[in-house]
């Protein structure tokens, strides 16, 4: 009966060891999603970001997991060329990445470490969330929070990127290189100075009469006030000019110049869609956020719809909206503008946008 105990000691302690390693391994290896590889670096320069709310998403896809939004302006490291239709960034200092804590370790100074070859880097706390990136080991750790056993960090310093739908990315040129000012030229010694010399003797000559000049003299001119015409008025000057107030805002259409991206933000099956169009371009429309009806075919759960001028109350649908269902429950009945890739299904004439950009026009 005694030698059973450390029996039973050890077949916990091995199932105890096999759960960490179960678990560890999923933190440290990649996933079928397929992680980023820190050897790809930022070696494609800097973009700047040409829209508001412009969303980084966990992978290239349309509905993959939104990691947070940027602003008009941001500048972004590139880790991907701009020719992808989702261009790979670094993810920027404001976001979060996530990592098990049992990958970490502190030292002395209280300064946080991987402690592994490769820690896998994931947007949310646990493993059903997306992969981002790794941190190397011996790569510090800025720490800012903690759910379970799981820590939340600041991706500055790792290996962690998100990706952006190249509409809204445009490259930010290299500054030019400044030449090196070139040193004036050492001013060259005054010569000595020389002695003067003495003008040679000249007799004295008795001078000449004056002679008359045969041109007479020029005659005083006179002043005389004579009007002139104002000049005439430049062609286009005047109100349209001076006072044009700047245009409205533009609004994306469909780009006809656009390569059709593979088929499948969603997965759509390509036997549920329209042949004789393309798809995947990019187009941008505008309306109110609506559920779309309970019956006939409709492609997704929202529309934008317009009202008809004199006040009927029957909307007429501008095209299907699909997208993060939370969010656009919250924006139910807002004018808005929504821009991505347009697919066109069988059994409707309208398109279906999957939301890559909302822009709120109103209530």
């Amino acid at each position: 009966m005694t030698g059973a105990r450390p029996n039973r000691l050890n077949i916990g302690t091995a199932v105890c060891a096999a759960v960490l390693f179960f678990v560890s391994g999923a933190a440290v290896a990649g996933d079928a999603n397929g992680a980023s590889d820190p050897a790809a670096g930022t070696g494609f320069g800097k973009g700047v970001v040409s829209a508001d709310r412009v969303n980084v998403r966990a992978a290239a896809r349309g509905d993959a997991q939104v990691l947070g939004q940027l602003s008009f302006g941001a500048e972004v490291a590139l880790a991907g060329p701009l020719s992808d239709p989702w261009v790979k960034i670094a993810l920027p200092p404001s976001f979060d990445v996530w990592v098990y804590s049992q990958l970490l370790q502190k030292d002395g100074a209280g300064t946080n470490s991987i402690c592994v070859k490769r820690a896998q880097l994931r947007a949310g706390p646990g493993l059903n969330h997306a992969s981002l990136g790794f941190g190397l080991r011996g790569e510090k750790a800025l720490v800012r929070g903690h759910s379970g056993d799981w820590t939340r960090l600041s991706p500055e310093g790792l290996a962690a990127y998100g990706y952006v739908t190249n509409l809204f990315v445009k490259a930010v040129p290299e500054p030019a290189k400044a030449e090196a000012p070139v040193p004036p030229p050492e001013p060259s010694p005054p010569p000595p100075p020389q002695p003067p010399t003495p003008p040679p003797a000249v007799l004295a000559k008795p001078s000449a009469p004056p002679v008359p000049s045969e041109e007479p003299e020029a005659a005083p001119s006179l002043e005389v006030d004579v009007a002139v015409e104002p000049p005439e008025k430049p062609q286009g000057a005047g109100r349209d000019v001076a006072t044009a107030t700047p245009s409205a805002k533009p609004r994306r259409t469909l780009l006809s110049a656009e390569t059709p991206t593979p088929v499948g933000p969603a997965g759509i099956p390509s036997t549920r869609l329209r042949g004789d169009v393309a798809q995947a371009r990019s187009g941008s429309y505008s309306g109110v956020l609506a559920r779309s009806p309970t019956l006939g075919f409709h492609p997704a759960r929202w529309r934008l719809v317009r009202f008809a001028e004199g006040g009927k109350a029957v909307p007429q649908t501008v095209c299907y909206v699909y997208g993060n269902d939370a969010q656009l429950t919250e924006l139910s009945g807002s004018a808005l503008v929504v821009s991505g890739a347009v697919y066109l299904y069988k059994g409707t004439p309208l398109p279906t946008v999957y939301a890559q950009d909302i822009v709120i026009e109103g209530p």
